[in-house]
């Protein structure tokens, strides 16, 4: 299973889905897979050193292909809309702009 590391602590609270970087963040881009069977999307959760299941997720575009590469497929979310993702995929933090391990394992959500 993957493993993240992070520049501080487990970034996830429910009364602040986002983690604060001092902008106002309107979309994330989330890393994603097509299930082309159900037509639908499978969001890419990872595992932070400490065991918690992590949604990565990637302020701007720019961003996730800095820390994914260009062929990461990915889906564009309104900021409004992730605590309630955060909730149906069972993630216990949210990690920001992190680079992913290009050789890992990653969890389904």
């Amino acid at each position: 299973m993957t493993s993240l590391t992070g520049d501080g602590e487990d970034e996830y609270a429910p009364e602040a889905p986002i983690p604060d970087s001092g902008d106002q963040i309107v979309e994330v881009f989330i890393p994603a897979r097509a299930d082309v069977g159900n037509q639908q999307v499978q969001l890419e959760l990872r595992y932070t050193t400490e065991g918690a299941l992590a949604l990565v997720l990637y302020t701007s575009l720019e961003r996730l292909v800095e820390c994914c590469g260009e062929q990461q497929a990915w889906v564009k979310v309104p900021a409004s809309e992730l605590a309630t993702i955060v909730d149906q995929v069972g993630a216990q933090v949210i990690r920001e702009d992190v680079p992913l391990p290009t050789d890992a394992e990653e969890c389904h959500g």
